[in-house]
């Protein structure tokens, strides 16, 4: 619910002024401080005329998600109100709240290595390098304009009386020619007190007749004479190296003829705005122009104009009026939407200035009309020149929208917290029920919350609101784990009243759970108002299918025993066939053990044969031993009772053959004792070899061949026969194949030949060498 009151001295709803001062972030600029960095992208500020040289650290600029420091070789403002900054390969936008350099466009082309930056009054932003640009604030686009200039740029441009001035990297002063910079004049040459190099210049302007220009060379501060570069040094600023340097009001060295201000902050033209006004409640008039209303005139003028010309809604009811004495001045057009004043011969800036000061805009409608008025004032030269055009705002805020609404009543759990916003851009008051005057209100329990806003005229609104904070459900109990029968089953119900949903382990939705077989973990969540409700239950069935109360038949080693455990969930009663009633028991002697137990759903039994082990193992493998190539060995390790068997190469068997050479171990185990043992069997040669040292190849059967024996199998077979000069006169791979003494189809001579055999024997290679006499 919600209404309102309307205080009574505030009948008709009230025009209602801003003051806005111009501002460049939140640091005000006024017109006595020059800006410049260094070379580290430190940002400062000082006032020139102040003697005793004072610098203003401002911050660090920077740029990138990384923060990486924006070194700027210049910086310049713009009459839009915003700062401007290049640093050789790009330009960008400096915002002074944060001192983040945004990036607009990198520099391409001729444009990389710029670093002089300076705005012209009607926005052209200029820069040089090598040659001179035009660069676009908005996309950074630049346009090289003409041929080379005379002079590299040493680090900064300045306008002073509407003349572009550079200083260039030989500390030259150049006069720039902005249509042809080719053609360019040198002024003279910037001398510093220690050498150093003028990378800044910049003009100095609070009005139009007061322009000053400076540089600076290493971090000094000298005044400029632009008409022949003669630099007088004022003061050291810091110690390091400034690099670039600019006013808020450069532009306005660059066109100085004809300025009105009406807050004299140098504003004229920025944005389109130079004041606005603030009323009382009640009121309907206004001053355009305050005490600080400035105006400069360079010759001979006409009149200065004054028109509503915008947002004019309530017709004949707004006007322009003029309140004060004429001066040496006319006054025409005195409560219309246009007045001038006409100047009589021997009016001045100053006269005119106290002409602006009593201008009012003046509604009489009943009520007003919200909206935004706007006044121009312009200055008409005699010689037709004009001035930029101040503007005057005057915002006309219509009735408030008093119907702010804290919302439904609501209703919320207990140990949450609801936080009321009455936040109003027209408040400047706030009263809740507890006397507290914040705009907001923590809330925490149960009651009636209301408050009053007050605007600026003491009209008031009230609103309310119930807020409700209900208890949480009591905790949802599905009851005891249990167990049940084969066949039985077990209702789960757990409805909550006023619960929005149920969600069980297997998705099911309904507030009721049917368990059967078989059982298991059940849990359900409960969605209620206040949270979310939980709980689960073990449910074990009896089945004797899955009972294994315990162990298979058993071997007992001497001395051991064996732990039995028929311990089961629920059960009523354990006994044992020799009598004993607890579900744990200890066996150390042969026998066989039964237990039943007394279940809720019967009775349950098994039983167990244990018997002990009292065996002796003993393993012979035999010694060791070696044995011939071709032939095994038999290792067997067979016991005559139960056993296990594990040789050495995973085998698990009693018997095993050998073929090779190696070291061979077999471990038996019965259960209870472990025996190993092993042998070393080495393998072989056993071949013998039988060579004859005569033979007579006379063809008569008998010993006719020269031939090699073997007792064994033999490889790589080769017999070779020599003569007594080394010539081979047999050879053969064919241990089958001897000699017959035949040698080139011819019998070959009585007499020694030597023979060489090679084999190998299975294990290795062989050699052996002899001589044979060969008789006919």
């Amino acid at each position: 619910m919600n209404y309102s009151t309307i205080h009574p001295s505030s009948r008709y709803w009230p025009v209602v002024f801003c003051l806005f001062f111009f501002l460049f972030g939140a640091i005000s600029l006024q017109a006595q401080f020059i800006y410049f960095s260094d070379e580290a992208g430190l940002l400062y500020r000082s006032d020139p005329n102040d003697p005793d040289c004072n610098v203003e650290f401002l911050g660090n600029m920077w740029t990138g998600s990384n923060s990486a420091p924006l070194i700027a070789s210049d910086l310049a403002f713009h009459p839009n109100g915003n700062l401007y900054a290049i640093d050789g390969t790009a330009f960008y936008v400096v915002d002074l709240n944060t001192l983040e350099g945004t990036l607009i466009a990198p520099l391409v082309g001729q444009a990389i290595g710029v670093n002089a930056l300076v705005s012209a009054a009607d926005g052209t932003m200029y820069m040089a390098g090598s040659f001179l640009f035009e660069i676009d604030v908005n996309t950074g686009v630049t346009i090289q304009i003409g041929d080379f200039l005379p002079c590299l740029s040493g680090g900064d441009l300045a306008f002073n009386g509407g003349e572009l001035y550079l200083a260039c990297s030989n500390n030259d002063l150049l006069l720039v020619n902005i249509d042809n910079p080719s053609a360019s004049t040198v002024v003279g040459t910037m001398q510093s007190i220690d050498f150093g190099f003028f990378f800044g210049v910049v003009t100095y302007s609070t009005n139009c007749g007061d322009t000053e220009t400076y540089g600076f060379a290493n971090g000094s501060i000298y005044q400029v004479d632009v008409s022949n570069a003669n630099a007088t040094f004022e003061c050291e600023l810091i110690n390091g190296f400034i690099f670039g340097a600019t006013m808020d009001t450069d532009f306005l060295a660059a066109d100085c003829d004809y300025i009105i201000d009406l807050d004299g902050d140098n504003s004229t033209g920025a944005l389109g705005l130079d004041y606005q006004v603030v009323h009382p409640c009640g009121e309907n008039m206004s001053f355009i122009a305050d005490e600080d209303v400035e105006v400069y005139i360079e010759g001979p003028f006409d009149s200065v104009v004054i028109t509503l010309t915008g947002g004019i809604q309530d017709g004949t009811a707004e006007q322009l009026d003029y309140l004060g004495d004429i001066g040496p001045f006319i006054v025409e057009g005195q409560g219309t939407t246009q007045i001038t004043i006409i100047n009589n011969g021997s009016t001045t800036a100053a006269d005119l200035e106290t002409a602006l000061m009593n201008i009012i805009y003046d509604n009489t409608a009943n009520p007003f009309t919200p909206g935004e008025r706007q006044i121009e004032v312009q200055l008409f030269a005699s010689d037709g020149d004009v001035s930029d055009i101040a503007v005057a705002y005057v915002t006309i805020v219509g009735p408030i929208d008093y119907n702010f609404d804290l919302g439904p009543d609501v209703t919320l759990c207990e140990g949450e917290t609801l936080v009321l916003d009455a936040t109003q851009d027209w408040a400047t008051a706030y009263l809740w029920q507890d006397n507290s005057t914040e705009s907001t209100l923590e809330v925490t329990e149960t009651g009636l919350y209301s408050v009053t806003i007050t605007d600026d005229c003491d009209n008031e609104s009230i609103d309310d609101i119930f807020v409700t904070f209900e208890a949480p459900p009591a905790p949802l109990d599905l009851g005891p784990d249990t167990t049940l029968c084969p066949g039985q089953s077990l209702l789960l119900d757990a409805t909550i009243p006023g619960a929005t949903a149920y969600s069980w382990q297997d998705d099911s939705d309904e507030p009721i759970y049917t368990v059967t077989n078989p059982g298991g973990l059940f849990a359900v969540s409960v969605t209620v108002d206040c949270g979310l409700l939980t709980d689960e239950i073990q449910v074990n069935y009896f089945d004797t299918t899955t009972i294994n109360l315990l162990p298979a038949d058993t071997l007992l080693c001497a001395g051991d025993s064996l732990s039995l455990d028929a311990t089961l969930p629920d059960a009523l009663g354990y006994l044992w066939n020799d009598g004993l009633e607890e579900p744990i028991r200890t066996i150390d002697a042969i026998g066989d053990y039964a237990v039943t137990v007394t279940l809720p759903c019967g009775d349950y039994s098994e039983s167990i044969s244990v018997d002990i082990l009292d065996q002796v193992l003993t393993l012979d493998l035999g010694p060791d031993t070696t044995f011939c190539f071709g032939d095994s060995v038999v290792l067997d390790g067979e016991q005559f009772f139960p056993v296990a068997y594990l040789w050495e190469n995973g085998s698990t068997q009693p018997e095993r053959t050998i073929y090779t050479t190696g070291q061979y171990a077999l471990t038996v185990t019965d259960g209870c004792t472990e025996v190993t043992d092993e042998v070393r069997l080495e393998l072989i040669s056993c071949c013998e070899v039988y060579v004859p040292n005569a033979f007579t190849p006379n063809f008569d059967g008998n010993n006719d061949y020269f031939l090699t024996y073997f007792n064994c199998p033999i490889l790589d077979f080769r017999l070779q026969i020599f003569d007594r000069w080394g010539a081979e006169v047999f050879s053969t791979n064919d241990p089958e194949l001897g000699w017959d003494g035949i040698f080139k189809g011819q019998v070959a001579n009585d007499g020694v030949y030597v023979w060489l055999l090679t084999y190998n024997d299975g294990l290795s290679d062989q050699q052996l060498s002899g001589d044979v006499t060969l008789v006919r």
